[in-house]
């Protein structure tokens, strides 16, 4: 971790500067920590430093970019737990293709990301209708524009 520097002014007050610089210096050395360890990190600095990392969280656009890699981390869970590409079907159905899918996967799939915000499960299903064949098989087309 960066090491904290005082400092002394001119008037002979101490000033001591943040241990990281904004959010992504942070994020660099706490990325691999588990969720206790964060916590004791961001519990031990100042309320001025903590607001200078939730305002460079913020402005920086770090929520969405941890959530893409939420989401990205589910598609490799599909892949895996289903041999379902769902974002290589996402393209295959926005370039007209036609895919079939077990309807129970689909159903799953909804299910895992409906914990996200409409805004961010768009990058996964967006653009994308179903038509149920049958009690077991759907078909994922293209939404039809309005």
């Amino acid at each position: 971790m960066v090491k904290k520097d005082i400092s002394v002014n001119k008037d002979k007050t101490i000033v001591d500067s943040f241990i990281f610089r904004d959010f992504s210096e942070y994020y660099h050395y706490i990325r691999h920590f588990n969720h206790s360890q964060k916590e004791k990190i961001l519990s031990s600095l100042s309320r001025r430093e903590a607001k200078n990392l939730e305002n460079s969280f913020r402005l920086g656009g770090w929520e969405d970019l941890l959530i893409r890699n939420d989401l990205d981390k589910k598609v490799l869970s599909f892949k895996k737990k289903y041999d379902f590409d769902l974002l290589g079907s996402r393209i295959k159905v926005m370039n007209k293709k036609s895919v079939y899918l077990d309807k129970s996967v689909w159903e799953e799939v909804l299910k895992d990301i409906s914990e996200f915000e409409e805004k961010h499960s768009l990058y996964l299903i967006g653009g994308i209708d179903i038509i149920n064949i049958d009690e077991k098989t759907v078909l994922l087309i293209k939404k039809q524009k309005k």
